[in-house]
């Protein structure tokens, strides 16, 4: 599927929303040249979270470029040299954060306890605390070289991040995925919309109610962005 001038789209990929699982249906459709970051786009690393990258694509890249699925903020699109229309998932906050401490666990720890790998301050502040809220508040003056680049939350920022995702145009939630990957495949035309859950975790946990607590705590700003958004009416019916 070759893309047109005015059909380009910026999906706002936050980290352990089902992300993964959008851009594998992306990926069934396209050719690989059509989606960034791709194979192209080495380091790939790089590519995958840093949104300066974006300031430095070829002409002739960004020409061929249909859809953005990088792990960027909201406001890297303002980098690009041509208008893009804009989707996301989110998640409900506590979920989210357990999501990413069992995915750290299983690739980093596996004898630690969850309430272990959290009191790891740096990895908590880049990946988990009001981490979907940031990827809204960023600026481009911020010149964050990683969506793990830490910047705190105040009213201010909680209302810059608000406005932008009013100006998401397609809205979806992990919790109901589904329903989500059908108003993509009917906006985009695919056929087959077959696509398996990617980047999931496996088995049974048990996590302490003393840690969602604490999650909860520290998550404050990302738990009323998370009820924003569900509450929200102005939204699209797809």
């Amino acid at each position: 599927m070759r893309p047109g001038p005015d059909d380009r789209w910026f999906f706002v990929h936050v980290m352990k929303t089902g992300g993964t699982t959008v851009r594998a249906l992306f990926d069934r459709h396209h050719d690989i040249r059509h989606l960034y970051p791709c194979e192209l786009d080495e380091p790939m690393f790089e590519a995958k979270i840093n949104p300066q990258r974006l300031l430095g694509l070829s002409a002739e890249r960004l020409d061929e470029i249909h859809v953005f699925t990088a792990h960027i903020p909201a406001t890297a699109r303002e980098l690009l040299p041509y208008p893009t229309r804009t989707m996301t998932v989110l998640r409900e906050p506590v979920a989210r954060t357990i999501s990413w401490l069992r995915q750290n666990q299983r690739i980093h720890s596996p004898q630690a306890p969850l309430e272990q790998i959290y009191e790891v301050e740096q990895a908590r502040r880049a990946y988990a605390d009001n981490h979907q809220t940031r990827m809204f508040a960023i600026r481009t003056s911020d010149r964050v070289n990683s969506f793990t680049n830490y910047i705190e939350i105040d009213d201010h920022r909680f209302a810059e991040a608000k406005a932008r995702l009013d100006e998401i145009e397609m809205v979806g939630f992990q919790e109901d995925l589904e329903p989500f990957l059908d108003a993509v495949a009917d906006r985009f035309g695919y056929t087959d919309r077959r696509v398996p859950s990617m980047n999931v975790g496996r088995g049974d946990f048990e996590v302490s109610d003393s840690l969602r607590q604490r999650i909860a705590a520290d998550n404050a700003w990302d738990i009323e962005f998370y009820r924003y958004a569900r509450e929200a009416r102005h939204f699209p019916n797809w």
